[in-house]
């Protein structure tokens, strides 16, 4: 029969980097700034080509490409805002910028994050209508996408901005490179 012993000898080492717990080795700092490079390198080029590319031709401002350029901009806003300071702070293994952009980066992000999730489910909303209902003499409109840009930047900025008014907050996340 076997018997089990409950005392166990665990050890963990907390490392410290400038003052602040490594909270994942220093490798997983150098793989996570590695990825938030080739995340951010792919996310600015082929959103920038698609923002291009709707510049250059006219007849691709449709009303579902008005909302899809919607999505690509506030993605390419991610590559351009939030990947450079992500990828820095992971080089550090902290966040370097201060409290104040702390706030803003937390704000921007949360903003931008949130107005491509709700894009896209205005997008589905959109495609769900267009299969149920085929038939349907009423499809969206290129006033009817503009519209749903507007709402979609306005849930956004709803959901987004109470922190900055006292309402919450935006802190550093658990790795401190936000």
């Amino acid at each position: 029969m076997a018997s089990y012993d409950g005392a166990f000898n665990d050890t963990v080492v907390m490392e410290y980097g400038d003052g602040f717990p490594l909270l994942m080795p220093r490798w997983g700092y150098v793989v996570s700034a590695f990825v938030l490079f080739i995340i951010g390198f792919f996310g600015f080029f082929l959103n920038l080509m698609v923002i291009l590319l709707m510049f250059k031709d006219r007849q691709l401002w449709t009303p579902l490409n008005i909302i899809l350029f919607n999505l690509v901009c506030s993605d390419f806003s991610v590559s351009v805002l939030g990947n450079p300071l992500t990828l820095i702070s992971a080089l550090f293994h902290r966040w370097v910028f201060g409290h104040t952009m702390c706030v803003l980066y937390g704000f921007f992000m949360a903003l931008l994050g949130i107005t491509s999730i709700t894009t896209l489910t205005v997008i589905s909303f959109e495609r769900y209508l267009m299969v149920t209902r085929p038939l349907s003499s009423r499809h969206l409109s290129s006033k009817g996408a503009v519209l749903s840009v507007v709402f979609i930047w306005s849930y956004s900025l709803a959901l987004t901005t109470p922190p900055l008014m006292g309402w919450g907050n935006y802190v550093n996340e658990a790795a401190n490179i936000r």
